[in-house]
């Protein structure tokens, strides 16, 4: 039994809420952060699945708004953004519909000034991973 608790916390490593479940990933690689995105209507869900020691918030959150954005080609809406450094949801706003391949065909460099990095240019490479069997 004492076993079973061991292994617990491994098997949640990249598991989606219950919403999200079933929903295949969108792998997205933003900077050094790797996120896997899925999508439902006009919600998000990204899991970021590598290792980062002690990462901010302000600066993993502009690195999942890039995520979001680089995954369903639409943009976020306003204050949508909740969760932690490790999994965030959100809210999208689609004018039209998505692309079905939303992804560039090539590296794309996006810089940006959030609000909650104040004064702050964060650079990022922003490109698609394709999933195993997602």
């Amino acid at each position: 039994m004492r076993f079973l608790w061991i292994l617990l916390p491994l098997l949640a490593c990249n598991t989606p809420s219950f919403e999200f479940s079933g929903v295949p990933a969108q792998r997205v690689i933003v900077g050094k952060s790797v996120f896997d995105v899925r999508m439902v209507g006009d919600r998000a869900e990204a899991i970021r699945i590598n290792r980062e020691w002690a990462p901010n918030l302000n600066y993993t959150a502009a690195r999942f708004a890039r995520a979001f954005e680089a995954a369903s080609g639409c943009e976020l809406r306003p204050s949508s953004m909740q969760g932690d450094q490790v999994v965030m949801q959100a809210r999208l706003k689609c004018d039209a519909p998505r692309r079905s391949n939303p992804f560039p065909q090539r590296r794309t460099l996006d810089c940006s000034i959030f609000d909650s990095t104040p004064g702050m240019m964060i650079c990022d490479e922003i490109y698609p991973v394709a999933v195993p069997g997602g």
